[in-house]
């Protein structure tokens, strides 16, 4: 808690997400809420659904007969036998086909014996690693992020508030009484400790044996441990009693050279800059960003994927799916009568196609321009 409380104090990593940084944050677009003539379209495409079911029930109890027939038209008999039932059921296939088609992208969710399994689900995998590999090579890869991270500047700045805090740490009287304190405290604890005493004497023992192994000062050594044991004994004892005091005073000693310290740093400046840049660029090259991202994506359960997939385009794949009542009506029509109906279908959609040209070319702006 001490080091992280003089860390948050002095090493103000906050200021790189202050300014420039703070503006490019990334604000997730807001649902586009449906127009009110769409849901009305949707209503009316959804009910259109319903009279198609009821026309077919009436089917079973009246329909046209071949006594029934509009008015010749350009010379064509026009006959209206069993009109309801064609237009009807027409409009269910439609509907039915692209109802089905929806729930066969996302259904059975899991693996059926029968049913088989929808297609996202069952090609997830894929997918996943699909997308991970368009993410990687067009959005997130190694070489965009080393140079965003060079453009930015983030190294420079990381190495000047390391620098700062270092040396702002150093000065703060605050933090070296308080270091010294503890360093005081918690050695006197251990040195307390009879086991640590213990095995600091065997340690000092040792190191004593092996630096004095032979000559006069090893006699003499030998010779004083042997006779006076209790005497050599209390000596260790007074050296590890003085070891709190030492310690500190050797921080103490540190302190005074804390200035020749930072600016010791602050001339290796550029060479730590390019240890970070070149540590950071070898953390990227070792990271394998499209694996990283399809396993993150594929922990996604599949029930999971469905309803993000559906939560963003429920709007669209509604409108498709009621759509395909009005084609299954359209339909209905060609089968009732083809020829007429063929050629006014494709009178409707030259017509259409002009109007959407004319529409996009007096109102460009409105529409969207495509991006170059």
């Amino acid at each position: 808690m001490l080091l992280k409380r003089y860390f948050d104090r002095h090493f103000r990593f906050e200021d790189l997400f202050n300014g420039h940084a703070a503006a490019e944050k990334l604000v997730a677009p807001e649902r586009k809420k449906a127009s009110k003539a769409f849901k009305r379209v949707i209503f009316l495409l959804k009910s259109l659904s319903y009279v198609c079911g009821a026309a077919f029930v009436l089917s079973f109890f009246w329909d046209f007969g071949p006594q029934h027939r509009l008015p010749d038209l350009w010379g064509m008999e026009l006959p209206l036998t069993d009109l309801i039932r064609t237009m009807s059921v027409s409009g269910i296939i439609g509907f039915g086909t692209n109802w089905l088609a929806i729930k066969m992208l996302f259904r059975p969710v899991y693996k059926r014996p029968i049913w088989g399994q929808g297609l996202i689900p069952a090609q997830k995998d894929r997918i996943v690693w699909q997308l991970a590999g368009g993410i990687h090579q067009h959005i997130l890869n190694e070489e965009m992020i080393r140079s965003r991270i060079e453009q930015s500047g983030l190294i420079g700045k990381v190495n000047t508030i390391l620098l700062n805090g270092i040396d702002n740490l150093l000065q703060d009287e605050e933090f070296k009484r308080e270091i010294k304190a503890m360093t005081y405290k918690r050695l006197k604890e251990d040195m307390g400790k009879e086991e640590v005493r213990l095995r600091f004497s065997r340690l000092i023992d040792e190191k004593l044996d092996e630096h004095l192994q032979s000559g006069l000062k090893a006699f003499v050594f030998k010779t004083y441990k042997r006779l006076s044991p209790q005497d050599y004994d209390a000596l260790i004892n007074n050296l590890l009693d003085r070891v709190p005091t030492t310690v500190v005073s050797i921080i103490e000693e540190m302190e005074k050279e804390s200035a020749v310290i930072v600016e010791s740093l602050k001339e290796k400046e550029d060479d730590m800059e390019a240890f970070f840049s070149k540590l950071v660029l070898d953390i990227l090259e070792r990271i394998d960003i499209q694996l990283l991202l399809s396993k993150q994506m594929s922990g996604f359960d599949e029930a999971k994927l469905e309803q993000m997939i559906w939560s963003a385009t429920n709007e669209q794949l509604l409108y498709i799916q009621y759509l395909g009542t009005i084609l299954g009506i359209l339909g209905g029509l060609l089968i009732w009568q083809p020829v007429l109906m063929l050629g006014f279908f494709g009178t409707l959609l030259v017509v259409l196609l002009l109007l959407d040209l004319a529409l996009y070319s007096l109102f460009p702006k409105k529409f969207g321009k495509p991006k170059s």
